[in-house]
């Protein structure tokens, strides 16, 4: 009997707490986020509309505002932005929601007070969440700013100007559906550490309207966008992971709604996942400019305005209506089937699973026997990414590994950090006495190694410990230029070694040896190592400098990991910068 008692004083606990922490707004109206009873509407059949990115842009001659990041936006960004509201209020839809990055500054009164004139005309709601752009922790401190006792005051004062609630975080019904709005602004991370709590409403908001489809919106993709720009830049993977696990805790959450990435509409269903039971949708932005040089576009246009129609319980469709005049319908139910034990992007590096020796280095196997990967864009056409396992001139074996990219056809730069190839596996460290070595073949062919100051191999070992959300130190190995890899923070040291091309060469890598060298302030066995991450990529800067495209294609085989008892010296051939 006293089982059940505590038993059921657990459930009523836990049932109170859902019901304060999901009704906080009415509990108190100084809370910056919970559930709003007084937006959305009753009415079984509706529409809304959905803005990517806006970016809306402030410029003043003379002032910070006056540079090459605000001019051409406030000049070609804004006009399209008003596009935008005319062909919003010609679709007639009951409110409309943003996705994040709704100005082009961090913060600024300025940039808000620009995107709330714009927004003006408008002739419903505008439910805003933040994104990176929208606010940075420094911003409140900004001398123009008026909201300084406030913290994200310029967002919430626009958020009441344009008939939205004072929250960063909501939720609120449009006919029998539930829609939460989740901000993510800069400092991602942080911003998740210092407000726990806003998991716990979200947790406790999902909870008590389980019975309720539901639709999820904020800024950074939760799963991979096939770009390594987008997936180094925006949240941890343990708050992804976090943030996942309660999204698909209850079965209620059907689709999640995110942006950041401004892709064209062709590449949405290439971006765009089905996982436990919702649709993970990554929007093209409204009126900011598309990435076509990182997502190819076979649409005359993709600025405009996704439309959602419900009716009942029923998500009957999502058009995306472009400004050139297109219907563009997304097949939810067609996109690819997410799997996390291929792209582990769910799983900090640490938590990784780690045997003590690595798994199917000779690549006999199939790569998700061992080996996690990155998620590839299927384009033919630069800019192109390519993994593969071959058949034909193994060193050992019958197969090796093949990673190739190529970057977009034309003249100039156009971004850093982002075509990228690569597998990645853990391994358990056994002794903090040994002496680890990863050994391994590679081949590089001088026809597919293209303007070299733009593209390069390589080969990453990080080292982890689970309570440590970061590495403990990142030593990569590059087969050309210095390479700094954003998604590897400090302590970091690249070594750069000259390729050998049109053979197949042996690498040495004395893991140890090369981290005592170059971190001498502080010992290997003083890092309590628990795990040791192996990358091996090609990484490609997605330039084209004379009209020559960067290319890079190398091929791996024989990796194989060992624990010496003696040192054996620093890595052969490689030399720090």
């Amino acid at each position: 009997m006293n089982i059940w008692r505590l038993a059921l004083r657990a459930a009523l606990t836990g049932w109170v707490l859902a019901v304060l922490l999901a009704g906080c707004v009415r509990a108190g109206e100084e809370a910056d986020f919970g559930y709003v009873e007084s937006i959305g509407t009753r009415a079984k059949q509706i529409s809304f509309a959905i803005w990517g990115d806006p970016q809306v842009a402030y410029y003043e001659k003379g002032t910070k505002f006056d540079s090459r990041k605000f001019k051409p936006r406030f000049e070609e960004v804004n006009p399209r932005f008003q596009q935008v509201v005319e062909l919003t209020n010609e679709l007639k839809p009951e409110f409309v929601v943003t996705v994040g990055d709704n100005i082009h500054g961090f913060g600024e009164w300025e940039c808000f007070r620009t995107l709330v004139d714009l927004a003006r005309p408008l002739r419903m709601p505008l439910y805003m969440l933040m994104g990176n752009h929208d606010h940075i922790p420094r911003a409140d401190r900004y001398p123009s700013n008026p909201y300084k006792e406030r913290p994200f005051g310029n967002f919430l004062w626009a958020q009441k100007q344009l008939g939205a609630p004072e929250r960063i975080a909501y939720s609120f019904d449009a006919g029998e559906w539930h829609l939460v709005l989740f901000s993510q602004p800069g400092n991602v991370d942080e911003f998740m550490r210092e407000r726990p709590e806003l998991l716990e409403w979200l947790d406790a908001d999902l909870r008590a309207n389980r019975e309720r489809p539901t639709m999820f919106f904020t800024h950074h993709p939760l799963l991979p966008v096939g770009r390594f720009l987008f997936e180094s830049y925006g949240p941890h993977a343990k708050v992804r992971a976090e943030l996942m696990d309660i999204l698909t805790r209850y079965g209620n959450v059907k689709y999640v709604f995110t942006g950041h990435v401004h892709p064209t509409v062709s590449a949405v269903p290439s971006i765009s996942w089905r996982y436990r039971g919702a649709s993970f949708i990554v929007m093209p932005n409204s009126a900011h400019w598309a990435r076509t040089h990182y997502y190819q576009e076979s649409y005359r246009s993709s600025q405009g305005v996704g439309l959602v129609r419900l009716n009942g319980k029923r998500c009957e469709s999502l058009v995306f209506h472009t400004l050139a005049g297109e219907k563009v319908s997304f097949a939810t139910g067609e996109f690819p089937v997410y799997d996390d034990d291929v792209y582990a992007y769910l799983r900090p590096k640490e938590a990784l699973p780690a045997g003590p020796a690595l798994v199917n280095g000779g690549f006999e196997e199939p790569l998700s026997e061992g080996w996690f990967v990155n998620h590839l864009m299927p384009y033919d056409t630069p800019p192109i990414q390519r993994r593969l396992l071959k058949t034909s001139g193994a060193p050992e074996g019958e197969r090796y590994l093949y990673l190739y990219t190529k970057s977009r056809e034309g003249e100039g730069k156009y971004a850093a950090n982002f075509l990228l190839a690569e597998v990645r596996q853990a391994v358990s460290v056994a002794s903090a006495t040994g002496w680890p070595q990863l050994r391994l073949k590679y081949k590089m062919d001088s026809g597919e190694y293209v303007n070299p100051s733009d593209c390069n191999a390589f080969v990453a070992v990080s080292g982890h410990r689970r309570e440590a959300e970061r590495a403990l130190f990142n030593l990569v190995y590059s087969l050309g230029r210095f390479l700094r890899l954003p998604d590897e923070g400090p302590p970091y040291v690249g070594l750069m070694a000259a390729p050998e091309l049109d053979r197949w060469s042996d690498l040495m890598l004395n893991v140890r040896s090369d981290y005592e060298t170059y971190f001498p302030e502080r010992s290997w066995e003083g890092l309590k190592l628990e795990s040791l991450v192996v990358r091996l990529a090609v990484f490609n800067d997605n330039s084209a400098r004379e009209g020559r495209p960067a290319e890079i294609g190398v091929g791996f085989d024989a990796v194989s990991w060992s624990v010496l008892e003696e040192p054996a010296g620093p890595s052969p051939g490689f030399t720090a910068p």
